[in-house]
C-alpha cells in the first residue's frame, strides 16, 4: 500500500513538475506546446522544451506534457542539430532550463529527488524488517546471534 501511494506521489510530482516548466516557457514565449500545430516556430519550441528536459525525464513522461507519444520525443533528439543554431531553439533550451532550476524551490512541486531518496529509504527499511524478523522466534522473543557469520 506504501509503495503504490508513494509510486502515485511521484508521478504527480513529476507530471506537477514539468507541467510548472511548460507553462513558464509558453508563457514567456506566447506558444502553445501542447497543439498539435505544425508551425515552424511550434515545433521548434516542442523540440528545444524537449531537449532541455530530456536528460531529467524518460521520453514517456515529457511525451505526456506535451501530449505527444514518447516516439515523438525519441525523433526530437534527432532534431537537434537541425534548430540548435536558431535563436529560438536557443532561447526556449535556456529558458526551459531555467524553469527547471527555478521549479526546484516552488511551493507545491518536490523535487523527483525527494522521491527517489523516499523510495530508497522505503526498500532500505523493508530490509530492516526483514532483518528484524530473522532475529525474532515464534514465540515473539528475541534472538541474538553474534557469532561472526550473523554480522
Amino acid at each position: 500500500m506504501m509503495y503504490s501511494l508513494l509510486k502515485k506521489n511521484r508521478k504527480m510530482a513529476i507530471k506537477k513538475r514539468l507541467e510548472f516548466v511548460r507553462d513558464r516557457v509558453q508563457n514567456e514565449f506566447k506558444v502553445d506546446l501542447v497543439s498539435n500545430r505544425r508551425l515552424r516556430e511550434l515545433v521548434v519550441a516542442r523540440v528545444a522544451f524537449a531537449n532541455a528536459l530530456r536528460q531529467y525525464y524518460t521520453t514517456t513522461e515529457l511525451g505526456k506534457v506535451l501530449d505527444k507519444d514518447h516516439a515523438t520525443i525519441c525523433h526530437y533528439a534527432s532534431l537537434d542539430g537541425v534548430y540548435g543554431d536558431l535563436e529560438l531553439y536557443r532561447n526556449v533550451f535556456k529558458s526551459a532550463r531555467s524553469a527547471y532550476q527555478a521549479s526546484e524551490y516552488q511551493s507545491g512541486v518536490v523535487s523527483k529527488d525527494i522521491f527517489n531518496m523516499l523510495y530508497n529509504l522505503r526498500s532500505d527499511l523493508e530490509s530492516l524488517e526483514g532483518m528484524v524478523r530473522t532475529y525474532i522466534r515464534e514465540d515473539n522473543t528475541i534472538v541474538y546471534d553474534h557469532t561472526p557469520e550473523s554480522v
